[in-house]
């Protein structure tokens, strides 16, 4: 089973620049939280696309859950001591199935797609290791197994909170390929924590025009993801999975359990004898051009940040 040591070793250089600039290292103590949620190395953080068609998606940079889990770890760590806040950035998606999202159409859900987040507290709740890192470190579960109660991490659209934040220049790295590793550092060089109309902390900008360009990239990747390829190939990635289930390949359950590739390495093992499948999964990866979709309305992804004005006034972004 891989550890935190074997996957950092493997870890692509630019992956761990991205790191540093977000925080200088990985703290040790934070390191043996990491190993509880290993699994994720394997969870492509684009919802298994990497798997699909090079037709349909070239992605500059492998990217798991794993590697966004910690990345939103560190750029809490750059805002607050509170570890247990920490810990909480850091297991937002810890009990993401394979192919992500592609479950929340699946589930068709379409517009919010939170059906493959359900039972993350569940699954925290009862890991046995967790637990006893906790109580070693007497650390409470209930600051950690809800992200919600820590706006600066998780707030609703069109704020700006960390995970948000982390998807935004991971996406506009390596899918849209939009920005660059520069760019990013001076994207985080200009972040803050912002105090809100509601008198909370939220991320926001020391600068409108990074703030313009946080819009302007979200613009983007609300672009990609409502395009006819995406929706296409999300809902043909849910009707493998699917089809996998109901001949009893995988069980419902397993999607959170087993990695990616194992589910891969299960449909070429019966690709052979099985020509449904067969089908499906050619389809998947040999996509060459997508026309129309039968479903239109699917998530929006809109952002409206907090920035400082050359009076030092807090504004949101219209």
């Amino acid at each position: 089973m891989e550890n935190f040591s074997s996957y950092y070793q493997n870890l692509d250089n630019n992956i761990k620049k991205y790191f540093k600039i977000l925080y200088p290292y990985i703290p040790i103590e934070l390191q043996e939280y990491i190993e509880i949620i290993m699994r994720l190395s394997g969870i492509d953080y684009f919802c298994g696309m990497k798997y699909a068609s090079n037709h349909m998606y070239n992605f500059k940079y492998n990217i798991s859950r794993l590697d966004h889990s910690i990345s939103c770890a560190l750029e809490t760590l750059r805002f607050t001591d509170d570890f247990e806040m920490v810990l909480s950035a850091l297991y937002h998606d810890g009990n993401t199935p394979i192919f992500s999202h592609v479950i929340d159409y699946l589930y068709k859900d379409y517009i919010k797609q939170e059906k493959s987040e359900e039972n993350n507290d569940l699954f925290l709740l009862e890991n046995v290791v967790l637990q006893k890192l906790l109580a070693r470190d007497n650390y409470n579960i209930e600051k950690i197994i809800n992200p919600k109660q820590h706006p600066i991490i998780d707030n609703n659209r069109p704020k700006l909170c960390i995970d948000r934040l982390d998807g935004i220049l991971l996406t506009s790295l390596s899918w849209t390929k939009t920005i660059t590793l520069d760019e990013v550092e001076e994207i985080i060089n200009n972040t803050s924590l912002l105090k809100n109309d509601e008198q909370e902390l939220e991320i926001g900008f020391l600068n409108p025009l990074i703030a313009k360009k946080l819009v302007t990239m979200e613009d983007t990747i609300n672009t990609y993801c409502k395009s006819n390829n995406d929706t296409f190939m999300m809902l043909l990635a849910a009707d493998m999975i699917k089809y996998c289930i109901n001949s009893c390949y995988i069980k419902e359950s397993e999607l959170y359990t087993l990695k990616e590739s194992e589910f891969i390495e299960i449909i070429k093992e019966n690709y052979y004898y099985d020509l449904q499948l067969a089908l499906l999964y050619d389809a998947f990866t040999k996509m060459e051009k997508v026309t129309s979709v039968n479903i239109k309305n699917t998530k929006t992804r809109v952002i409206k940040p907090l920035y400082l004005n050359q009076d030092n006034k807090i504004i949101r972004m219209d």
